[in-house]
């Protein structure tokens, strides 16, 4: 959640910082949303309030017609204004801003930790990318991130997914199943097993900047 703080003055506001952080819920239902509102609203009460300790001096003002100027070119992008996402392969933010995909013919292979997508260049030649921001297949848009693709879903001048980052790793011990045979359990370092897996979460991306939290 990000939020622009304005200090109010009788002639104008005062833009003072933006304050931006996490709130993670475990279950994304209504009831589970509806109880954390508050929690999430006290939460950035008190950052404003750490972010505001001194009086604000009334310059550098601006009126609400500039504020609303300035927070509705964040909007002014063809991938926001579009009814319909171009199918194809984007290879940069800005070929998905401008809704302009660098290749539309290709095919998306998914792997447990990594998908890949092959394209079909001008001459009809077919070969793999990995260099890619991401695609749409003609209904949904899908962000590359940690090497895997996840659906983006519209929210005003943004777009929600649950995602991950990052592959995360974690050592796993083996002694319960040589326990469970009868044999004689190995040494501590031939006893592990390194697991990698993807940790998803609720992540907005904003269009404006590529900035994904």
């Amino acid at each position: 959640m990000k939020m622009e703080v304005y200090a109010g003055f009788a002639v104008g506001y005062k833009p003072l910082k933006r304050v931006a952080f996490e709130h993670l819920l475990d279950n994304m239902t209504i009831k589970t949303i509806e109880e954390q509102t508050p929690v999430v609203f006290s939460k950035a009460i008190e950052q404003i309030g750490a972010a505001i300790s001194n009086p604000v001096p009334a310059i550098g003002l601006i009126s609400t017609t500039q504020m609303d100027a300035y927070n509705a070119k964040d909007f002014n992008y063809p991938v926001l204004q579009t009814g319909e996402l171009k199918k194809g392969v984007y290879l940069t933010l800005e070929e998905f801003q401008k809704n302009e995909p660098a290749y539309r013919e290709f095919t998306v292979q998914n792997g447990t930790l990594g998908d890949m997508i092959t394209i079909v260049d001008a001459d009809g030649k077919e070969y793999p990318v990995r260099n890619v921001w991401g695609y749409c297949d003609g209904k949904n848009a899908y962000l590359k991130m940690a090497d895997n693709y996840y659906t983006l879903y519209p929210a005003q001048n943004a777009f929600n997914l649950m995602g991950a980052k990052e592959v995360t790793s974690r050592k796993r011990t083996k002694i319960e199943a040589y326990l469970l045979f009868g044999l004689n359990v190995p040494s501590s370092k031939d006893n592990q097993k390194t697991v990698f897996r993807l940790v998803l979460k609720p992540l907005q991306l904003e269009v404006a900047t590529g900035e994904v939290w």
